[in-house]
């Protein structure tokens, strides 16, 4: 049922045939050795639940081969995708141990993306700085993250989204 997602992994990451057959052997282990314990077990077998979450962590396993390469990711997350698939690739670490870095992995990878797209300029929203009596400028901010800046800075609502203005922003729906 594996097969495929270890296949794929394994091609991502080895050079010989010898090493890929060999790598696929300890991870299917790893795998069969995580559905020895009783709790992962009902009278027809494996648990679906348990089965679709080692099929998840197995595709996050996949996608750490590119996030370790990816440029646009913080250095840390690429970091820790390229620790996973080395540690993956010894393949000496519970598959319950494994299926949990991959999966915080996957909230880092998300988490890096959302602070990214924060960062970005909205669209059709041009910087602004204009300056008034006193030494006082009035500024026009463009992305979320200046929003959520300005925010904390002045203590109020813009600091986070609980009311739905920063999606109001991404939008330009702002009243």
């Amino acid at each position: 049922m594996f097969q495929q997602l270890i296949k794929q992994f394994t091609q991502g990451v080895t050079q010989t045939s010898r090493s890929r057959r060999q790598l696929e052997h300890r991870l299917l282990a790893l795998i069969d050795s995580h559905f020895e314990h009783p709790d992962r077990r009902d009278g027809r077998g494996r648990r679906a639940e348990d089965l679709r979450s080692v099929k998840k962590a197995l595709q996050h396993m996949n996608h750490a081969i590119a996030w370790r390469n990816r440029q646009d990711l913080d250095v840390n997350v690429r970091r820790e995708a390229q620790a996973l698939v080395k540690t993956i690739c010894h393949a000496r670490e519970p598959f319950e141990g494994l299926m949990a870095r991959a999966s915080r992995l996957r909230g880092r990878v998300n988490k890096s993306g959302k602070a990214r797209n924060d960062r970005k300029p909205i669209e059709g929203c041009k910087p602004l700085r204009e300056a008034l009596p006193q030494g006082f400028a009035l500024e026009r901010l463009h992305t979320v993250e200046q929003l959520r800046h300005a925010g904390l800075k002045f203590g109020n609502c813009a600091k986070d989204n609980l009311d739905g203005l920063h999606d109001k922003l991404r939008q330009r729906a702002l009243d």
